[in-house]
């Protein structure tokens, strides 16, 4: 369940779209839980879970998503609102921050995902509309490299140290690096959609945390169907290579 700050009037069923398709996809994920959508000024979105907050115990709601962007624009609101709502799947996990860039370039893979599918939400509630959320994606896409698969291996090799150190790239001007790995690794999820319901597994006991090898493996271990594994084999082979991925499972 979830509820939207009176803020965003003009965004309610772009925003509504939105949580529409995750409590769909991820529907055991989010049945119980209240999530409170609010606008905010700081200089980007957030989710603030009520785990890791004990200020929120005594509050009726299990997750504050704040958006940054303004109530008329739309595009914006999708690729913020997908990011934050993955995390809210994920349980905001994992936990140790040598892991967080992997969240951090789903979620990114997530907003482009959901900008891409808008398109036909669009020409449903907005036809003149669904041609500049298609420039909003074009132009968010041309900032980035074209990888295939050894440039997308080598480029996470490469930029393995600054990944694990600063998953949030905070002293970076934008998120280069996972937007790069996102913008790869949303392939995996427009060709199998219901794969990237192993997301959800993220926040299972069975996780494994120590480092990016035994993460890799206890997520697939988690998965309870082959579209899952095959998800998370194909983001796992970007990450350690095929021949170690063989090993690994």
């Amino acid at each position: 369940m979830y509820v939207i700050s009176d803020y965003y009037k003009a965004s309610r069923d772009v925003i509504a779209f939105v949580a529409g398709y995750y409590e769909k996809l991820f529907l055991a994920e989010l049945l119980d839980q209240k999530i409170s959508i609010q606008k905010w000024d700081v200089c980007h979105p957030r989710v603030v879970p009520k785990r890791l907050n004990p200020d929120m115990i005594n509050m009726d709601v299990d997750y504050f998503v704040f958006l940054h962007s303004n109530d008329n624009m739309w595009s914006q609101n999708i690729y913020q609102l997908a990011h934050e709502y993955s995390h809210v799947v994920m349980g905001c996990y994992p936990n140790n921050e040598r892991l967080e860039w992997i969240s951090e370039s789903l979620c990114e893979s997530a907003s482009i995902h959901l900008l891409r599918i808008a398109n036909v939400f669009f020409e449903r509630y907005s036809p003149r509309y669904a041609g500049a959320n298609q420039k909003y994606l074009d132009d968010l896409l041309s900032e980035r490299p074209t990888l295939d698969f050894q440039g997308i291996y080598y480029f996470i090799r490469d930029n393995m140290e600054y990944l694990e150190c600063d998953a949030i790239e905070s002293n970076v001007d934008g998120r280069p690096r996972n937007d790069t790995i996102g913008k790869y690794w949303v392939g995996f999820i427009n060709v199998n959609t219901n794969g990237w319901k192993a997301i959800r597994h993220f926040s299972s006991s069975k996780i494994i945390e120590t480092d990016r090898f035994h993460f890799l493996s206890s997520w697939f271990n988690c998965c309870v169907n082959e579209d899952e594994r095959m998800f998370v084999r194909s983001v796992a082979e970007t990450i350690i290579g095929k021949a170690d991925f063989i090993k690994l499972v």
